[in-house]
């Protein structure tokens, strides 16, 4: 019997830190309010999402995080059936996790566009794959050419030919070309 109690303690204390830890993010923004009381904070809430959408995300997902966190509090403290407090805590774990991503998000976009540009800057420093599969057939028909012009040559001196008239290391004639013969 004692066991139900404590875990409904138990949940009701983990909300209470996750809406202060959301509290505390929107308080970092600028917005003051009691988020911990429940009419004030759905006041407050309202009133806020009233002002325009140009609010930052991580303070539109605590926001959320704040109102799903209410919505479990009040099953909880209204014995409500297991089924509608099994939806709210759904709910407010969705909210949680893209609350938790969408602190992420900016710093995922800015290194997309890091990766994005280093590729761009790859291709035009070392040319697209296709540029750089002519090239390396290229080296392939060169060396088998060199062969049948000196075909009592050994493999390392039409390797450092091939280099040569190609402008390359004849280190990377031997990773882009076999022997064909």
């Amino acid at each position: 019997m004692n066991e139900p109690a404590t875990s409904h303690q138990a949940l009701q204390e983990m909300l209470d830190g996750i809406v202060k830890q959301a509290s505390n993010s929107l308080r970092n923004y600028g917005y003051e309010g009691d988020w911990e009381n429940v009419s004030t904070c759905w006041n407050e809430f309202c009133a806020i999402n009233m002002r325009g959408k140009n609010n930052p995300k991580p303070v539109q997902w605590a926001w959320i995080v704040i109102k799903r966190a209410m919505a479990v509090r009040g099953s909880l403290n209204n014995n409500v059936s297991a089924t509608i407090l099994a939806i709210n805590m759904a709910n407010f774990i969705q909210a949680a996790e893209r609350a938790k991503f969408s602190y992420f998000v900016p710093d995922i976009e800015r290194g997309q566009k890091i990766i994005n540009s280093s590729k761009q800057g790859h291709e035009v420093v070392y040319g697209t794959p296709e540029e750089k599969q002519a090239r390396w057939r290229k080296y392939q028909t060169d060396l088998e050419q060199a062969h049948m012009d000196h075909p009592t040559w050994g493999i390392m001196a039409l390797r450092e030919t091939v280099a040569e008239l190609n402008g390359v290391n004849p280190k990377t004639i031997q990773s882009h070309t076999s022997k064909t013969w």
